[in-house]
């Protein structure tokens, strides 16, 4: 009979519970096995079945205490799973009952057995993640990892991404990474107390901010895919990423005064990066700009990929400086059709112009002094209907205008900048065409103009 199989499956897994992880010797107060002891008994095959039956649980909610769900009606087979997912949480997310956890936490325990008993734990947290896929159980799994950060190394070595071919699983897997890594734990807290940022323990640093399995090409078949929702879980995975190292390399700064190991962790994480093509071709694959297709698609899109260029250009320029790629571009030709969208999107594009032109430095030149480009933005200026986007592209129309005059002090440059800005100011579309000419023709040009 199924029904009596399951309650005599729950009544023994109560059994457990309650002699080998919630009882003690009454005279000595001390566990009836030892945290060693308990380890060896459950590890291995024992633990995976204790988390196979704890996917029979019914929905996961907020409560991962004994009385978990109780108030709920379950079958039989529910039942069983709760006493499953009851052992489960206790060996997951709490320290003073967690025979796994106390093990990794002993002083006098070696590398190999807290790395086993971590192992451990993160194979039942991959099958959780695996059968139960909920969002209450991802974020069960990220708590978890905050309990006990010294698992998180272990957790990015294992958990994969299905292929962005299989969009669902695909968006699945990457919302939960941009979960993940976003409020993971510090770098610093993931490593044992050890461990030092050098370059004796580069690689156990970097398994704690790049997940191993989520390869370049992966990243870069996401960004490649028409499916926008697959396109823009990608992005926000790269902006968590960034941040992430952006966070480690804080941690680096204090640490450590060599720049060796911060040059080390920064070229492992840049080849980490998906192709910048790809990315950069994203602004005319999602245009928010054409009548065609989703645009309400293309500005989620193209927000996530302003943000993403936007750290690039400020944490990890070295993926921006040697490309090829006129980023006058992200912005459409026409002005009226700029101002015609979203005012946020506006501002987002703007920033971005402005971070990446100033990442270029001498290489933009011709892009700011290209009359069509700085035309666009005199035009932006004058058509722009929110404050912030006709402060933002007035800024940019300033950085352009100076750009070619060298000033050799700061109250040089502050002159040049507060004239640039009375041009700008007072500006006329009439005038818009010989300025744009006076400003963009070679100098000599420029002079012979004047005399004559």
């Amino acid at each position: 009979n199924d029904e009596e199989y399951m309650q005599a499956v729950t009544r023994f897994l109560r059994a457990v519970r309650l002699l080998l992880l919630d009882s003690s010797d009454t005279t000595s107060k001390r566990p009836l096995l030892s945290t060693r002891d308990l380890v060896e008994l459950f590890s291995g095959d024992a633990l995976v079945h204790i988390s196979q039956i704890a996917c029979c649980a019914p929905a996961y909610h907020d409560r991962i205490d004994g009385d978990s769900n109780s108030d709920f009606d379950t079958t039989e087979i529910e039942q069983a799973g709760l006493e499953g997912q009851r052992i489960l949480f206790n060996f997951l997310a709490n320290p003073t009952k967690s025979p796994f956890l106390a093990r990794m936490q002993h002083s006098k325990v070696d590398d190999n057995q807290v790395a086993h008993c971590a192992q451990q734990l993160v194979r039942a947290m991959m099958l959780l993640l695996q059968r139960c896929p909920s969002l209450s159980m991802q974020r069960f799994l990220i708590e978890c990892l905050q309990t006990t950060p010294t698992l998180v190394p272990h957790f990015f070595k294992m958990i994969k991404v299905p292929d962005p071919k299989q969009s669902f699983a695909f968006i699945a897997r990457m919302g939960f990474l941009f979960r993940l890594v976003r409020e993971a734990p510090t770098v610093s807290s993931c490593i044992e107390k050890d461990v030092h940022f050098n370059e004796e323990h580069f690689d156990v640093v970097m398994a704690s901010i790049v997940p191993a399995n989520i390869k370049k090409h992966l990243l870069t078949k996401g960004l490649k895919t028409p499916n926008a929702l697959v396109v823009s879980e990608t992005l926000k995975f790269l902006y968590a990423l960034i941040d992430r190292y952006r966070k480690c390399v804080a941690d680096i700064g204090e640490k450590q005064e060599s720049q060796r190991f911060l040059g080390l962790v920064t070229d492992a994480t840049v080849r980490a990066f998906p192709d910048v093509q790809p990315l950069l071709s994203l602004r005319s694959v999602f245009d928010p700009f054409t009548l065609e297709g989703d645009t309400k698609a293309a500005i989620v899109v193209i927000g996530q990929f302003c943000k993403v260029l936007d750290s690039l250009a400020l944490y990890l320029p070295a993926v921006l400086k040697s490309v090829k790629f006129d980023f006058m571009k992200l912005l459409p030709h026409d002005a009226n059709v700029f101002c015609s969208t979203s005012p946020v999107l506006q501002y987002q594009l703007l920033c971005t112009l402005e971070n990446v032109l100033e990442l270029q430095g001498e290489r933009s030149e011709q892009h700011r002094l290209s009359s069509s480009g700085i035309r666009l933005v005199l035009e932006i200026v004058g058509t722009a209907r929110g404050n912030q986007v006709y402060q933002k592209a007035r800024s940019i129309a300033i950085a352009m205008i100076h750009s070619p005059l060298d000033a050799d002090d700061s109250e040089s440059t502050e002159c040049i900048e507060y004239e640039s800005s009375l041009w700008i100011d007072g500006m006329s579309e009439q005038c818009l065409d010989g300025f744009c000419y006076l400003l963009c023709a070679p100098s000599n040009s420029v002079f012979q103009h004047s005399i004559a």
